[in-house]
This record gives C-alpha cells, sequence and structure tokens, in this order.
C-alpha cells in the first residue's frame, strides 16, 4: 500500500478504515475512492470500478452486504480533512472541497447551507487520488513541446491532462533541450505538483485562485513558462491575456472530448484569438495520457470557422466578451 493510500485510512473513522484497508491491498491503480451515503462505497482503477462489502471484498458487481457510510461518518471525514478548523478552510468549503495530503483533493457533495454558501448536510464524497506515473511511453516530448505560443491539452475527466502538466513541468525544470527555462507551476487545489517538487527551475504557487496567481507570476517571477490546470472561468482568461502581453507561454489544460466540443468554448476562441495557444492535442479517456490527436493554429482556425461560422456569420469567434465569473 502507498503512502497516499495510509493518507487517506488516517481520516477514516473506525468503521470503514479496517474493509478500506483490506481493499487497498487488493486493489492496484486507485484513482478515486467514492462514498455515498447509506448508498456505496466504491473504488474507481485502472481496471474499473471495484465495490467493496462490509469485509472489505471487491466486486465488480454491487454486492448484497455493500459497505454503506453513514452521514456521520462522512461529516467526520470532511472534519478529519479539514483538522476541525473549518474556519481557516472557509474558501475551500465553499467551492466544494478540501485539498487534504500530498495533492489529495476531496470533493464534497451535499444541501447547501444559504446563510454561508458552505456545504452543510453532506451526501457524497469523492476523495481523488493522485498519480505519480509517467505520460503515455507513446509521447514524444520533442514533438509535443514543438510550439511558438502556447500549448492546450484538451480531453474530458479523466484523460490524464495532470499527469502529462505535470511531467512537462518536470523535463522543462530540469533541463530540456539543453536549456532551464524559468517555470512557474500554478497549483490552485494542490494537485498539479501532488506535494513534490517539480524541479530546480520551478517556482511552485499554490493554494491562490488561479486568477491572481498567475497575475503574481507574471509581475514578481518573470516566468518563461506558466503550467496551469483547467482553465474555466473568465478571470482566469483575463489573467492569462495579461501575461501573455508580458512574453510568457502557457502550458494548460481544457475539459474538451474533442474539437467540436473545444472550439464552442468561448473562454478558448477568446484566447485563440489572441494567440495564446497555438497548439492543442487530445487525450484518450481508454488510455489515459496517450495523445490521440493534435491540432496546429492553421487547423484550430478552420475548425473554429467550420463550427462557429454558421453561428455567427462573418465573425466565426463569435461575440466576444468577458463576463465576470464573480
Amino acid at each position: 500500500m502507498n503512502e497516499l493510500l495510509r493518507d487517506v485510512l488516517k481520516i477514516m473513522p473506525s468503521g470503514l478504515k479496517k474493509p478500506l484497508s483490506l481493499a487497498f491491498e487488493d486493489a492496484d491503480g486507485i484513482y478515486e475512492v467514492r462514498m455515498i451515503c447509506g448508498e456505496s462505497v466504491y473504488l474507481v482503477t485502472e481496471k474499473g470500478t471495484m465495490f467493496l462489502d462490509e469485509n472489505g471484498n471487491l466486486s465488480r458487481v454491487f454486492p448484497l452486504n455493500a459497505l454503506k457510510p453513514t452521514a456521520s461518518e462522512l461529516s467526520e471525514i470532511t472534519d478529519r480533512s479539514i483538522g476541525y478548523s473549518g474556519f481557516f478552510r472557509e474558501n475551500e468549503l465553499k467551492n466544494g472541497y478540501i485539498t487534504y495530503s500530498r495533492g489529495i483533493r476531496i470533493g464534497l457533495c451535499g444541501e447547501v447551507a444559504s446563510e454561508n454558501g458552505t456545504i452543510g448536510r453532506i451526501t457524497s464524497l469523492n476523495i481523488r487520488i493522485p498519480y505519480y506515473g509517467k505520460a503515455h511511453t507513446d509521447t514524444d516530448f520533442g514533438e509535443l513541446l514543438s510550439f511558438s505560443s502556447g500549448l492546450l491539452i484538451a480531453s474530458a475527466p479523466g484523460g490524464g491532462k495532470t499527469t502529462l502538466l505535470r511531467e512537462i513541468a518536470e523535463r522543462l525544470s530540469r533541463g530540456f533541450g539543453g536549456e532551464y527555462p524559468k517555470v512557474c507551476v500554478v497549483d490552485e487545489r494542490g494537485e498539479l505538483t501532488a506535494g513534490r517538487s517539480p524541479g530546480p527551475c520551478a517556482d511552485v504557487i499554490k493554494g491562490m485562485k488561479k486568477a491572481d496567481a498567475i497575475l503574481h507570476a507574471v509581475r514578481l517571477l518573470s516566468p518563461r513558462y506558466i503550467i496551469c490546470d483547467e482553465i474555466g472561468s473568465y478571470d482566469e482568461t483575463k489573467s492569462i491575456l495579461q501575461g501573455l502581453n508580458s512574453g510568457v507561454s502557457f502550458i494548460a489544460s481544457i475539459h474538451a472530448g474533442d474539437v467540436s466540443s473545444l472550439v464552442r468554448r468561448q473562454q478558448f476562441r477568446i484566447l485563440f484569438s489572441e494567440n495564446v495557444f497555438d497548439k492543442a492535442v487530445f487525450l484518450s479517456l481508454s488510455e489515459p495520457g496517450r495523445i490521440t490527436a493534435q491540432y496546429s493554429y492553421g487547423e484550430l482556425l478552420y475548425e473554429i470557422r467550420r463550427s462557429c461560422e454558421p453561428l455567427y456569420g462573418n465573425s466565426p469567434f463569435g461575440a466576444l466578451s468577458f463576463v465576470s465569473s464573480e
């Protein structure tokens, strides 16, 4: 059993700890531990979904004696993961997640407490386990990193984007192509570095909102590359544009299962129209981390026009405008 799984066991109530400990010894490649109040505990592994019974046995089908966590047990896990210090972790709780140990992230689901926006009664938990493996063996990093302005890595959730970003950060920071460029890793939720240093030439900004961290890096750290995951909000998009004007290249990820989904996202079209990214790659869900398609600037422009001209006519980028995410 690896140290990450031992950390997970540390926050488990006694009724869940023993069966989970037995399951952790048997299962390989655990990505997530999911718990639904009164229903189930199951593992998402490299071999698929595995349910736990009350004795810690694993099954591909839902067992009659399934392990069913109670509301008080889910609440106890949450309290232990934040050290019973909800006041100091209020921002995380409002956003529905907790950054625990070594990049382990706990997603919360339940009833929102209307008075402060945090989750009150917790109905389910998703404990995500960072994957420290290497990128897919087919990955040609020389080809992957041959871009002019920026690289965008896209896939549906579970495609291996974070793993690939992590290895890119390490390769650049530890010397790539005979150079040691300055790298800044923006790690808002602690998943991208997962408690490890990316190398001797990498600054890491952890726990700060992505938009603020990008501006902080540009103003104070003078990086050659900024690496971040899951571009989503318009505030993040604006911060990236400000970084671009300072001569920074961005390597980032975004949720998009295919190029049609990507080009229909306004945030992407805003960034692409300013030449933030001139290359995009898509990853496989069946083989996480494997690159299934690459698109150059010209190919992306063609896809934008093909998909968006029927909607926006002679302005294929659409009505590009910023809307605050607050």
